[in-house]
């Protein structure tokens, strides 16, 4: 009995022996194929730690050790990728900020967001996103707006699965574009998929070299979505920014050329232009945005006119209409109206002379503004006057009223301004006195009007309506003689020096005044040797009436 209880606890230990011997064989190669599948899973898409199903993975823990050093992502490689010069470009990106948008994410836990200001630098976006699940499908999208009043669908825009493109890149210039973007700022995240089931940090800017030349100036929004197959979003932003164009790095337009365009000649005009104002009208306008218009009147200089207009949008056909009134009871239309579209008249100048005069003062004035379109999208800064040698010689006396409107092809107003004004002739006299060629002292009488001249027994006088104008003979070889008599006072003859004659008195209904002039103005072929009246007029008591003529020889 004993024996039998002997070889009875031998045989148990024997078979839980071998028991356990076969369990360890069976956990050892267990253990080997769970490790031999988490290499090649680590192999395939790197150590996890985070199981696809969003919860943390034990075999990461348990094999950590296994991987040697950080998991080999494949990276993406581009065949023709966009070179990126460090050319100057006409413009200056700056962003204003980046905001995360649609918060919280479904598929994605956002850690950090933050726009980072640097002086003279690029600004800066810092995102911290962990993506527990593993994405094998990607879907990016983006939508540019540009800023009108409000912010309208700018035609930059995109949308495409990222794991695909990976695998085969399309060859649209924009994705293109947009890949070479990515390999510039986080080359880093650029590889094949699956993506996510880590924690990403990423650091993005915006530079001029990504942007075209041609990219048009003003204030942009750009929306940028990264959504998984289910639709859901795990990461959203806008960044917004702004494209001012650079005044120093401004392509220089093409300058007009007119081979038969003559200039303005500065010859003295016979009158005076004087400018009232300049008035910007029908504002505002649908068009373009007037900042600045305003008159400045400058004592003994014409007078300006500080015009500041930005155009937002492109202008490639545009038209100016110059109408001008004359004032006779109210202000009638003249012969002096010109309607042409500008960029045509630009590349095919005709040969009219009216549209020449134009375009030779516009030249005088303002010739920053005269290139070849495209015109618009800029804000244009103009000084314009007005001066006599811009007016031909035989323009009319009178208050007159000039209207420019320039219009796009839709009639809608760019600009329009009222310009105000008078022109006043030197001498009046010289229309009744063809004998006289100047008497300039009375050019500065305000109230000249159709005049008389009659010959008195010491000179002439010249009589207006609400004037009398007294000149009295000087003789250069008596004029120091202050005893002169009477019998001296004889018509001079070839011998004799030329009589001068001298402003001497200026009657007006209200005021009375002597005025001596020192340097005598000299008065060729008047005759002298007519009957003179011999009778004096009475002087009014009050020294400022005119008295009434009483029948004395008139020229």
């Amino acid at each position: 009995m004993p024996e039998s209880l002997q070889t009875t606890c031998f045989k148990g230990m024997v078979l839980v022996f071998v028991t356990a011997v076969v369990v360890f064989i069976c956990f050892f190669f267990t253990l080997r194929i769970e490790q031999y599948i988490a290499n090649n899973e680590m192999q395939r898409r790197g150590a996890l730690r985070y199981a696809p199903d969003g919860q943390p993975n034990p075999w990461y823990f348990f094999f950590s050790q296994v991987a040697c050093g950080e998991p080999k992502r494949i990276p993406v490689k581009v065949s023709d990728p966009v070179v990126f010069s460090d050319e100057q470009k006409p413009f200056t990106v700056r962003v204003t900020k980046f905001i995360c948008v649609e918060t919280p994410y479904e598929e994605g836990e956002l850690l950090q967001c933050r726009t980072l200001l640097r002086r003279n630098k690029p600004t800066f976006f810092n995102i911290s996103l962990r993506v527990p699940r593993v994405l094998n499908k990607i879907y990016f999208q983006v939508r540019t707006y540009y800023r009108y009043n409000t912010y309208e669908l700018f035609p930059i825009n995109l949308h495409v699965e990222v794991c695909e493109y990976f695998r085969n890149p399309s060859r649209d210039i924009f994705s293109r574009h947009l890949m070479s973007i990515m390999l510039e700022v986080i080359p880093k995240l650029i590889y094949y998929c699956p993506h996510g089931n880590r924690t990403y940090n990423v650091v993005y800017w915006l530079e001029d070299k990504f942007f075209p030349s041609s990219m048009p100036a003003g204030d942009f929004r750009m929306d940028v979505w990264f959504r998984s197959e289910q639709n859901k979003t795990f990461f959203a932003y806008q960044s917004y920014f702004s494209l001012p164009r650079d005044a120093r790095c401004e392509q220089k337009p093409r300058p007009m050329r007119f081979p038969d365009l003559r200039g303005i000649s500065n010859e003295t005009k016979p009158f005076t232009v004087r400018v009232t104002k300049f008035v910007c009208s029908e504002t505002p306008y649908e068009e373009s945005e007037l900042l600045q218009c305003k008159t400045t009147l400058r004592r003994n200089r014409p007078t300006f006119i500080n015009i500041t207009l930005h155009v937002p949008v492109v202008l490639n056909k545009f038209f100016m209409h110059i109408r001008t009134f004359y004032r006779f009871t109210d202000y009638q239309a003249v012969p002096f109206e010109i309607v042409f579209e500008v960029c045509e008249y630009m590349r095919h100048p005709p040969t009219d002379a009216l549209g020449h005069h134009v375009i030779a003062v516009i030249r005088e004035t303002a010739p920053q503004i005269l290139f070849q379109c495209p015109h618009g999208n800029a804000t244009y800064r103009v000084g314009y006057w007005m001066e006599e040698r811009f007016f031909p010689q035989s323009t009319p006396a009178g208050d007159y009223r000039q209207e420019i409107r320039l219009s796009t092809p839709q009639n809608k107003t760019l600009f329009a301004c009222a310009v105000f004004f008078s022109v006043r002739r030197h001498n009046i006299l010289s229309f009744y006195l063809p004998d006289i060629p100047t008497i300039q002292s009375l050019a500065s009488l305000p109230f000249l009007n159709v005049p008389t001249i009659e010959r008195t027994e010491k000179g002439f006088k010249v009589r207006g309506r609400d004037y009398e104008a007294t000149y009295e003979r000087i003789s250069r070889a008596d004029c120091d003689d202050d005893a002169t008599d009477s019998s001296a006072k004889q018509v001079p003859t070839k011998e004799q020096p030329e009589p001068d004659f001298a402003l001497t008195m200026v009657k007006g209904k209200t005021h009375y005044w002597k005025n001596r002039i020192g340097k005598p103005i000299t008065l060729q072929k008047i005759d002298m040797h007519g009957e003179i009246k011999q009778k004096e007029r009475e002087p009014s008591p009050s020294g400022n009436a005119i008295p009434v003529d009483d029948g004395t020889v008139k020229m």
